[in-house]
């Protein structure tokens, strides 16, 4: 796997629900078949820790590390909190066996609210 990227989606971008939202991309490795990717992301907090990372079902909820499976090589992350930094990183799977992760470290948008607009930097 090459080329992770994570970037701040365009309005408008197919998939985007909120401000908060990332988009990872990735180029498979042309050597190799991948059948799925397994994506992780953690909240990086200012001491320079991360968040625990668990396992989640549910891509509903507003979340600080987890973990999803996919087929696609870009995947929109939309359950990030607003003004976070994340450190996210993807495995490729292939026959029970895994590629060495390949991180990324990005920053959500934040968002302020006044006089009845919403602002974000």
């Amino acid at each position: 796997m090459q080329n992770l990227t994570a970037s701040l989606p365009s309005p408008g971008t197919e998939g985007v629900t909120s401000v908060s939202d990332l988009v990872l991309a990735w180029s498979p490795d042309s050597r190799s078949q991948q059948e799925a990717y397994r994506i992780a992301y953690q909240e990086v907090v200012e001491d320079g820790s991360s968040s625990s990372a668990g396992d989640v079902t549910a891509l509903n909820a507003a979340d600080t590390s987890g973990v999803i499976v996919t087929q696609s090589t870009q995947f929109v992350m939309t359950t990030l909190l607003p003004g976070r930094n994340y450190s996210l990183s993807v495995i490729a799977l292939t026959a029970g066996m895994e590629s060495d992760p390949v991180a990324v470290y990005q920053a959500t948008r934040r968002f302020l609210f006044g006089f009845g607009a919403n602002l974000f930097l």
